[in-house]
């Protein structure tokens, strides 16, 4: 539609038809069962009247470590689909449509990536997943800032990919099981929220203002850039050392490899 239009009434459709991801939210959850160990909790009373105070007091000392692992998701996710969206289209003068275009691709791709981190994440645990993730970023920040200086279309739809996608998603899915898998049954929905959420709202919310900041600052230069947003994504590798693995994938680890010489 035209700018004026879009002005005027248009950019208020896409927030009319998130109502039917609420519809679609409200299906599931109606449709998906609690696991056994919640309804078990909820049968026997294990319920907490407050249980931001119980979760304060039982594991307090988990909550460091499950927001250092929520920092590398949100760096990765909002310094390209936020920032660079500014920076292509204030520095590469890249025509508007390219970046949301990249977005649009990242996001599609995502729908095949996101279960395989799953799986990747079941066969060899969460915490390399979280480390592959959080380190390739920090290393691949530079040359996606690089490509997108290209101006190229399809070299930055690579470049979003590249850290939106794949990054990302290794991020994504090891973070998801490692909180749920971090607090004890009754409070777990509040010990997640609150460690997500929180990190979420400072480090998500912040970084596309701080990466201007720093663009103004330096001038120009992508090193600032690129330096603390690789920083932070470190701290989620650092936060990892603190969690522990599954019992099950810990005895997979230490499982020995089946013999192939034949039996005696």
């Amino acid at each position: 539609m035209s700018h004026e239009a879009f002005i005027a009434y248009g950019w208020r459709i896409p927030f009319l038809l998130s109502v039917l991801v609420g519809v679609g939210g409200v299906i599931v959850r109606l449709k998906v069962s609690d696991t056994p160990e919640f309804r078990e909790a909820k049968e026997s009373g294990g319920h907490e009247r407050a249980p931001l105070r119980a979760l304060f007091a039982t594991s307090g000392r988990k909550i460091v470590p499950g927001m250092l692992i929520s920092v590398a998701p949100n760096v990765i996710s909002y310094l390209p689909s936020v920032y660079a969206l500014t920076y292509l289209t204030t520095h590469v003068h890249a025509p508007s449509w390219v970046g949301l275009t990249a977005v649009v691709i990242a996001n599609l791709v995502k729908l095949v990536t996101v279960p395989i981190a799953g799986l990747l994440c079941d066969r060899y645990g969460r915490r390399p997943v979280m480390v592959a993730g959080s380190v390739s970023a920090a290393v691949l920040f530079y040359p996606f800032f690089f490509m997108l200086d290209t101006g190229t279309p399809v070299v930055i739809w690579a470049a979003f990919v590249m850290i939106f996608t794949l990054c990302n998603d290794l991020t994504l899915a090891s973070q998801a099981t490692m909180m749920s898998e971090l607090f004890d049954v009754r409070h777990r929905y509040t010990g997640v929220t609150f460690t997500r959420e929180i990190t979420g709202a400072v480090v998500g919310g912040c970084i596309p203002f701080v990466a201007a900041w720093l663009d103004d600052w330096s001038g120009g230069r992508l090193w600032p850039i690129v330096v603390v947003s690789g920083l932070l994504c470190l701290l989620s590798a650092f936060g990892t050392r603190f969690i522990a693995e599954p019992a099950h994938l810990r005895r997979s680890a230490s499982a020995p490899a089946p013999s192939d010489s034949p039996a005696a």
